[in-house]
């Protein structure tokens, strides 16, 4: 079962500016949680990249979203806002790290109840207790914001 778990397949824009660091985003973000993946025994068969020029990113409130397979360990995918609408300036690393790991919960805990943050803090405690993180080259600590609830949530 391990072997089958992780992100299986990434996907970027490649018409947009700065293709070359979405790819090089998405790659990082899969080598950053593909270790925790493996440990929970989950996996994502798709994780690719969302924009306000596309079909799935017309939503600009939402920073991404997952389609979980029902069996509470596959994603058939999630889908990331790497941009910020209309500048299509990259998001930084951290942001885009979090949004993933929100959406990695998602797999689990479908609603945003108190087991759901309870999974995201799960996840973001894993990642913080692995070896330093850096983006392109540029070695520095993840940090992961603790999500707040809000009243209309679980």
């Amino acid at each position: 079962m391990a072997a089958a778990c992780g992100v299986h397949k990434l996907d970027h824009i490649s018409r947009l500016p700065d293709a070359d660091k979405a790819k090089q985003q998405l790659e990082e973000l899969k080598r950053h949680i593909d270790p925790i993946l493996r440990a929970r025994g989950l996996r994502v068969l798709k994780c690719y990249e969302i924009c306000c020029c596309t079909s799935g990113g017309k939503n600009l409130s939402v920073g991404g979203f997952c389609s979980p397979a029902g069996d509470k360990r596959t994603s058939l995918r999630i889908a990331l806002r790497l941009r910020q609408p209309h500048t299509h300036v990259l998001n930084d690393f951290d942001h885009s790290m979090r949004i993933l790991i929100h959406e990695v919960s998602h797999i689990i805990h479908s609603n945003h109840s108190a087991s759901f943050y309870g999974e995201y803090q799960r996840h973001a405690a894993s990642l913080r207790s692995h070896v330093a993180y850096s983006l392109f080259s540029h070695a520095r600590p993840f940090r992961v914001v603790p999500l707040t609830r809000s009243r209309s949530d679980g």
